[in-house]
């Protein structure tokens, strides 16, 4: 409670002399949730992130960012407001080099939706946030020139040593290449945002129907990670993805190697002010250590995307997800956003309820 006040009075503060201190903005995120298969009809969350931010001019080339922020949220089913750190950093960059130090987002890869390199990130696509937990890191981007860049990173782990990895990106006439390396060094069990996102379709009915603690069961420890992604824009844009995570053996490690790999196409239809057609799939296999009933060991599942402005204010877009190896009815969101100035509302909709994600939802982000 003594935080929360702290912060509040910061807040305060920050925001009487914001023009002389920090520049300061921030987003209201709310969601409504009408869910078929939920023991509540009805659900709710309230997101608030305030952000302060600091701009120090060292030379013509150089600059100092500080960035801090928290996430204010509170659900339905919840009557506690939670408070937790969601952006705290400090970074240095000119033409060359951009350091950044402290609790910050990282984000790479070429695919937009099934996304086999988002190992830091939980971003859904299906939401207009981008909002994403952090990770505690110091990351350093190299840019010789513009054709390439290097980056090196360092993640602060509380009870293990810290783990590290790296990323070249190169820029020709063929496209757009990148080769990561990351060395997981947690001992404790975990499972990375990206593999969480994907595990559920390998998932047998039994266990999808009483995911009771999937961490404790499925999760592993000590991995190595390698990522390759390319991306083509010409005529229709193209792009490849994928990630092999190799694990180290320990007896309650279900796993040996997991493997993604993502293909995307996209097409702009000359009508309509551009009628945006996308689509990709991802091909997933699990090399399992002992013999499971949890998991099966690959499956392909794809999705479609249809994107088409309406007026200048609204756009209409449909995503259809298949799941090519299970018998699950297809997954079809239609969404509806509006876009104004300063705020946005999202309308989603499932249009052939399936198993998962039966709702109908509403989404409200203002930014200031």
């Amino acid at each position: 409670m003594l935080r929360f006040i702290k912060f509040l009075i910061f807040t305060l503060i920050s925001f009487l002399f914001s023009n002389n201190f920090v520049s300061y903005n921030g987003q209201v995120y709310i969601v409504g949730l009408n869910q078929h298969d939920s023991n509540l009809n009805y659900d709710y969350r309230l997101n608030y992130i305030p952000e302060f931010r600091k701009k120090i001019a060292i030379n013509a080339n150089s600059n100092v960012d500080i960035n801090f922020s928290y996430l204010f949220f509170k659900e339905q089913n919840n009557n506690k407001v939670n408070l937790s750190k969601y952006r705290s950093w400090i970074r240095y960059y000119n033409d060359y080099i951009d350091l950044r130090l402290g609790l910050q987002k990282i984000t790479f890869g070429s695919a937009l939706f099934l996304k086999p390199l988002s190992w830091f990130d939980s971003i859904d696509f299906r939401s207009i946030t981008d909002q994403t937990y952090g990770v505690d890191a110091a990351r350093l981007i190299l840019t010789p020139n513009n054709s390439s860049s290097y980056w090196f990173w360092i993640i602060k782990n509380k009870l293990s040593p810290n783990s590290f990895g790296g990323r070249f990106e190169l820029s020709n006439y063929y496209g757009d290449w990148g080769f990561t390396y990351y060395k997981d060094s947690q001992f404790q069990k975990h499972l990375p945002f990206q593999i969480n996102q994907f595990l559920f379709s390998m998932l047998s009915d039994d266990l999808v129907y009483q995911p009771n603690d999937i961490e404790s069961i499925l999760g592993f420890r000590e991995n190595q990670r390698l990522g390759f992604d390319y991306r083509y824009d010409g005529f229709f844009g193209f792009w490849f993805e994928t990630s092999k995570y190799i694990m180290k053996k320990y007896d309650d490690v279900l796993f040996n190697e997991f493997l993604f790999c993502t293909l995307g196409l996209d097409y702009t239809l000359p009508y309509n002010d551009g009628i945006l057609i996308s689509g990709e799939t991802i091909f997933s296999q699990v090399d399992l250590s002992i013999e499971s009933e949890l998991l099966d060991n690959d499956n392909i599942s794809s999705l479609f995307y249809f994107s088409m402005p309406i007026n200048m204010i609204n756009n209409l877009s449909l995503f259809h997800i298949i799941d090519w190896d299970y018998n699950i009815p297809s997954n079809n969101l239609l969404l509806l956003s509006s876009t104004y100035d300063s705020f946005t509302m999202n309308y989603m909709l499932t249009l052939i309820p399936g198993q998962f994600n039966d709702f109908f939802q509403i989404e409200f982000v203002y930014n200031y």
